[in-house]
């Protein structure tokens, strides 16, 4: 499935506000400074992003008595 010129546009958005982002949070930092936390940073999302592939859903029952 190929990504349609809206999705495209959207990804340019997203992308340009995750820099931002990067900017605001990053910005006074000194270079050596910025890429360290920066690289901390992703080390974090990578955790949480595993964390969360290797969760396994609650069962209905165990959601219906929670």
């Amino acid at each position: 499935m190929e990504p349609t010129a809206a999705s495209q546009a959207l990804r340019r958005q997203v992308e340009d506000l995750w820099a931002r982002l990067e900017d605001y949070v990053a910005g006074e930092l000194a270079d050596a400074e910025r890429g360290e936390t920066l690289a901390v940073l992703e080390r974090l999302e990578t955790n949480i992003a595993a964390r969360i592939s290797d969760a396994e859903p609650p069962s209905r029952t165990e959601a219906t008595h929670a």
